[in-house]
């Protein structure tokens, strides 16, 4: 799981730090306001691809006994269902721009229709990848597709584009990403298929859609349309900007590991004690490397803001400061959905995902009242109201208790908050003096201080990764790996 999960991670480290370069860019060249359109549009395209995401093809990737006409059938459900969506967005968009009062959301109906067929499209090679494990195929496919996408929106925003430079940038990074998995999954459309494989499909198709559906309401649909309508699309862009700072964080950090847990844990369905190991190692790693992100972030967004961003995004700071605490929960949570759907419970994903939805639609009304910083707070504290309910799902799993799971986020994150503990002392002592230096300056020290602190509280471990980077500089991979996993796995 090791080296794939590396893969996934360096992945997911290109995509951050091309979409990186491309929110400060963008965002600074467009504006919070246009940014805020631009996010209502994708709030909408995101509700259709509920339909036709991957996740609908996860099948591919879920069921042992794989046949040629289940991804016939995939690839059959998914185009038809995107083609109708496609047209529904087209036709649509002039009623939900008025409901919004957005008019410039009718100007770019065309160009975000065309996004849902692009992703049905990609479904079942991409699927097929990640069945067989081929992380660097991805990756190579992910740097690619972001690379061209990065150039094309920062050209036409710079040329003077506005809102179709963003509208431009995802088509483009669909596109290519759709190429490059074809060719890589060595992939032809098929259209044979029977009954029998197509109800399959058609089964667990509808229960990932009603999963993901409630998901994606209550995450992504009901926060931005609450905050759009009461607070503005200017804090709309500015939430979002920070939301997607926050996710990508996490993306590298704990989805790149959940996203090899999900194969990993199909093929262990029937081996718990096996399972088990794998969830207690993996909420190991992602606390030892996630903790340090978001608690650093926590202590330097007031100063990463002016650095990086005009004045008139000076409500993210602490807005990124409040969604860092609810991505705390991360290396809990990001493995949950991958074991529930690998060992086919989704129904207790969709009950997940319904008390996630009530939580809120009060929480965020009544944050509102408190404006932006409000409901980012109500949004992380949210957050943390939903861990106990997947964590007694994971342990009908695999057999790790709730309070495992705590102790070992808790033992594995003390060393983060030593850290934080001292950077927070050191920068209220100096000042937040402004500037790219000082902000430099607080990372490295950040950073320093964390690696002592954990080879301090790590002692144990110091004997394996001093031989494990022996190993790595010999060549010996495999000697290198076994100390490795000793260090993530003690037990």
């Amino acid at each position: 799981m090791l080296l794939q999960s590396l893969w996934a991670s360096a992945g997911q480290v290109i995509q951050v730090l091309t979409g990186l370069a491309s929110l400060i860019i963008l965002a600074n060249l467009l504006g919070p306001e246009v940014y805020g359109l631009f996010i209502l549009a994708l709030v909408v395209v995101g509700l259709v691809e509920v339909l036709v995401g991957g996740h609908t093809a996860e099948i591919i990737v879920q069921k042992q006994d794989l046949e040629p006409g289940h991804e016939a059938a995939v690839f059959c459900l998914q185009l038809t269902v995107a083609s109708l969506s496609a047209v529904a967005i087209w036709l649509g968009m002039d009623v939900i721009a008025g409901w919004m009062e957005a008019p410039g959301l009718s100007e770019i109906a065309a160009g975000v229709a065309v996004l849902p067929l692009l992703t049905a499209l990609a479904g079942v090679p991409t699927n097929r990848l990640i069945r067989w494990m081929r992380y660097d195929q991805l990756t190579r496919a992910t740097l690619l597709s972001s690379v061209i996408a990065f150039g094309l929106g920062v050209g036409l925003a710079l040329n003077g584009a506005g809102i179709w430079s963003l509208v431009a940038m995802e088509m483009a990074r669909r596109v290519v990403q759709l190429l490059v998995v074809v060719t890589m999954a060595r992939w032809r459309p098929r259209l044979v298929f029977n009954q029998r494989q197509f109800g399959t499909v058609v089964w667990f198709a509808a229960r990932r859609v009603e999963n993901m559906g409630i998901a994606y309401v209550a995450q992504q649909v009901v926060p931005r349309i609450m905050i759009g309508k009461l607070l503005g699309a200017e804090a709309l862009g500015i939430y979002a900007v920070a939301y997607r700072l926050i996710s990508q964080v996490k993306a590298v950090l704990c989805d790149s590991v959940a996203a090899v847990i999900f194969p990993a844990a199909a093929k262990l369905q029937d081996d718990r004690p096996r399972l088990k190991r794998l969830l207690e190692t993996a909420t190991r790693l992602m606390t030892w490397t996630a903790w340090p992100a978001f608690f650093g972030l926590i202590a330097v967004a007031p100063l990463i803001v002016p650095v990086v961003f005009d004045e008139t995004w000076s409500g993210l700071a602490i807005t990124l400061q409040l969604l860092a605490v609810g991505a705390l929960r991360a290396p809990l949570s990001s493995y949950t959905g991958s074991v529930l759907k690998a060992t086919g419970r989704l129904s207790e994903i969709t009950k997940m995902q319904l008390i996630s939805l009530v939580l809120t639609v009060p929480l965020c009304w009544y944050g509102a009242q408190y404006g932006l910083a409000g409901i980012a707070a109500a949004l992380s504290l949210r957050q943390w109201l939903l861990w106990p309910v997947g964590a007694l799902y994971v342990r009908a799993v695999s057999g790790l208790s709730p309070l495992k799971q705590l102790r070992i986020l808790a033992v594995s994150g003390l060393p983060s908050i030593f850290m934080f503990g001292g950077l927070a002392v050191w920068l209220f002592g100096i000042g937040s003096a402004p500037g790219a230096v000082f902000l430099g300056l607080a990372v490295i020290a950040g950073a320093a201080a964390y690696g002592l602190i954990w080879l301090a509280w790590n002692w144990r471990a110091f004997a394996d990764l001093r031989a494990a980077t022996v190993a790595l500089l010999k060549g010996e991979r495999r000697i290198a790996r076994e100390h490795f996993l000793r260090i993530a796995a003690p037990s």
